[in-house]
């Protein structure tokens, strides 16, 4: 049997890093999907970030690192604009430039994206057991949150979370949060789909656990 479990865990010491995220954008909601893959040790995901921006701006900047970005669009007002995404691996961010200001009130952050079950015990990374049973888990704290999601990866920023996880026919998903929904996947190929919502939150709290037995 396979098991995949979501979790909400609290975490305790935060090591501060040099550089900061621009005072422009506050997360007000995180929906997350996640989809592991645990034949090819990677993950697929979908994410929608509600958010106060706070002045007039053409880029958002949020923490990321070993995400391939797929698609990214920004909506705000009735308008949006599919945006130009520039990585910066030093500073561990990834910037959303739009051609439209972008003023200040709520707006829409959609983004796909692919990662990978890392083996560098941080972020969301894979490990095998003594028997050789592959199991995945996270390690947020303190600033390894953005390794499994593009986020605002600071405790000076909370969120909500609204989380689903599309498990394989043979996984059973589970969750510490507080169920929405567990229900058969429509997708072919994916038999579960399992939706949880976290309170207020900082994003490095946010945690996961998978097990492949």
């Amino acid at each position: 049997m396979r098991r995949f479990v979501l979790l909400c865990c609290v975490l305790s010491s935060f090591v501060a890093f040099a550089q900061r995220l621009p005072e422009l954008v506050r997360p007000v909601n995180y929906r997350l999907t996640f989809a592991p893959d645990f034949e090819k040790n990677i993950f697929s995901g979908q994410e929608t970030i509600s958010v106060q921006v706070l002045k007039d701006t053409h880029e958002i900047v949020l923490n990321s690192v070993d995400i391939d970005f797929l698609s990214a669009s920004i909506t705000s007002g009735a308008v949006t604009q599919n945006s130009k995404v520039t990585l910066d691996k030093a500073k561990q961010t990834a910037t959303l430039a739009v051609e439209k200001t972008l003023a200040p009130g709520p707006a829409i952050i959609q983004i796909r994206f692919n990662g990978l079950l890392n083996d560098e015990l941080r972020g969301f990374y894979l490990g095998k057991d003594a028997d050789g049973r592959k199991y995945a888990v996270t390690q947020f704290e303190a600033t390894d949150a953005r390794r499994a999601f593009p986020s605002f990866d600071e405790p000076a920023y909370k969120a909500t979370f609204d989380i689903t996880v599309v498990a394989d026919k043979k996984h059973v998903a589970l969750s510490n949060a507080k169920i929405l929904s567990d229900k058969p996947d429509p997708d072919e190929g994916k038999g579960l789909e399992l939706r949880a919502m976290a309170p207020i939150v900082r994003s490095y709290i946010t945690a996961y656990y998978s097990e492949w037995l």
